[in-house]
């Protein structure tokens, strides 16, 4: 069982593809330590990995950062994830036995500039994850790999596919995502060979070996800032919206009725690469033949006849 707990919705930035809306980024509103203490003890059996974020997790005190760490040490979470925008550098993200991730755009993200400084001073190993947007298509791909290589304590880079959410729909396709994923495999020559390409290096490898994607099969609960538990899930149109619950067990009974939806889906049913796609959440497919999926088998399918010892 893997959890996402979210301390706050409430957030310095306003980045323009959030899913949260601009009262939520507005919110005060933090979950208290009694009650992320009773969730997380809520979930029945082992709990792999932790990823703590919101909102945005630097602004809140330390003590009370401190204390949400000191939780989920206690709960027996063999993994404790830490994202933040990177904002300020507060003394807890170097506490032990954490691993952090910056979210970083390049020229779409507010203050990049600074938060490029504080990645750059930032003394322990780190990832970067960056949504891939209308805006992130016009930026200088060479230049953006040139400012990662300059971080030398970053290990790892992610693009993160952009969900038409109810706060905002940008119009983004899945092939646009695609092809972007393909231009940086294609430039890979120009990145530090010591960092890792999620993208292509663990998600594209995997797919084309068969291997289960654990964002698909595993359980993965959200603890949000109203005490309640969460999990991503979609209105009629597609848009990415939250759904909550009161306790675990009505969670469970949702993800089970979710997962039967995509087995019975008239593309994934069918797909050799069901359960082993790039989806990173569960999500029915109306149609692949114009805008491939958000599984993006099209990718899969390019990367396995890529040339790979390029």
């Amino acid at each position: 069982m893997n959890v996402n707990l979210l301390p706050t919705y409430f957030c310095n930035f306003r980045c323009h593809y959030c899913c949260w809306t601009p009262e939520q980024l507005s919110d005060p509103k933090t979950i208290s330590l009694s009650d992320a203490k009773q969730r997380l003890d809520e979930i029945p059996g082992d709990i792999d990995v932790v990823d703590i974020y919101g909102g945005e997790v630097a602004v809140l005190s330390e003590d009370y950062m401190y204390g949400l760490l000191d939780l989920c040490y206690a709960r027996g979470a063999k993994a404790i994830n830490v994202v933040t925008n990177g904002s300020s550098l507060p003394s807890w993200l170097w506490a032990p036995n954490l691993t952090i991730g910056f979210s970083w755009d390049y020229k779409c993200r507010e203050d990049y500039k600074k938060v490029y400084e504080n990645m750059s001073l930032f003394n322990r190993t780190f990832s970067i994850n960056t949504v891939v947007t209308k805006c992130f298509l016009k930026q200088d791909l060479d230049k953006m790999i040139e400012m990662l290589n300059g971080l030398k304590h970053l290990y790892c880079w992610e693009l993160k596919p952009y969900s038409p959410n109810l706060g905002n729909n940008l119009g983004l396709t899945n092939k646009e995502f695609e092809d972007t994923v393909m231009k940086v495999i294609e430039k890979r020559a120009l990145l530090r060979p010591d960092i890792t390409f999620i993208n292509q290096d663990i998600q594209l490898e995997k797919a084309v070996r068969g291997t289960a994607n654990p964002k698909v099969i595993c359980d993965t609960i959200f603890i949000l800032p109203t005490g309640k538990f969460g999990d991503f899930g979609y209105d009629g149109t597609g848009l990415e919206k939250f759904a909550s619950f009161e306790d675990f067990n009505s969670w469970v009974a949702w993800k089970s009725a979710r997962r039967d939806e995509i087995r019975g889906n008239t593309f994934c049913s069918k797909c050799a690469y069901l359960g082993k796609c790039m989806s990173e959440n569960m999500r029915e497919v109306k149609h692949i033949d114009k805008d491939s999926c958000d599984g993006f088998i099209d990718l899969i399918t390019w990367y396995k006849s890529y040339d790979r010892t390029v």
